[in-house]
């Protein structure tokens, strides 16, 4: 062991400690740790809550109680963005009332007139020539549906001509000797007052008109 000469730090007084050493700890100093979690930890948790809290308290933009925001009803949108359809059209310009055109008066059948020159009223003589029974008879009343009522029926005793034919005493009944052959079917009309002598008109028929 060394030997060395003592200097003023190896002179101390009684009452004080000699040598290098440590002043004892207290008794608290090993509880720090368990202390400090027990109570930071709580105070951490109540900060958390504390500010979530406050966060939840402010107000959203547009305004709302207890930052609950009411959105806006889908109805009021679409009744303010759509216009309501106008409960009647357009006024369109007034159409004045389609008037109905008079209907043309129903046309009317002409009454047939009776050719010119034809005397309906003319006597007339039916000869019957070929002594077929009743053949004159039916002579004369197919002229009459003709517009002839004026005939009569009755036998021939002059000499015969070689085909029916229908003769006129004069000119002016020569149109209604032609519309006579023409009801019969006859083709023969010829002017001779020698035949058409005790009527205007005389048809003489030498076969069956019929």
């Amino acid at each position: 062991m060394s030997n060395y000469q003592m200097d003023e730090f190896d002179h101390v007084s009684d009452d004080q400690p000699e040598g290098v050493h440590r002043a004892p700890e207290p008794w608290w100093r090993p509880l720090l740790p368990y202390l400090a979690v027990i109570i930071l930890i709580p105070l951490l948790a109540w900060g958390a809550v504390a500010m979530l809290s406050k966060s939840g308290d402010q107000p959203t933009a547009g305004g709302g109680a207890a930052g609950v925001q009411t959105a806006p009803a889908a109805d009021d949108g679409a009744s303010q963005s759509v216009p309501a359809p106008a409960t009647e059209q357009a006024t369109a310009p007034e159409q004045a009332p389609a008037t109905t055109a008079p209907a043309p008066p129903p046309e009317q059948t002409p009454t047939p007139s009776a050719p010119e020159g034809v005397n309906y009223e003319s006597q007339v003589a039916v000869y019957n020539a070929a002594g077929i029974q009743g053949m004159a008879a039916a002579a004369v009343e197919t002229i009459a549906e003709a517009g002839f009522a004026n005939g009569s029926a009755t036998n021939f005793d002059k000499e015969s001509p070689e085909a029916n034919t229908v003769y006129y005493a004069s000119a002016e009944h020569a149109a209604a000797a032609q519309e006579i052959a023409t009801a019969l079917g006859i083709g023969n009309v010829v002017e001779d007052a020698s035949i058409a002598s005790s009527t205007p008109i005389a048809v003489v028929l030498v076969e069956d008109f019929r």
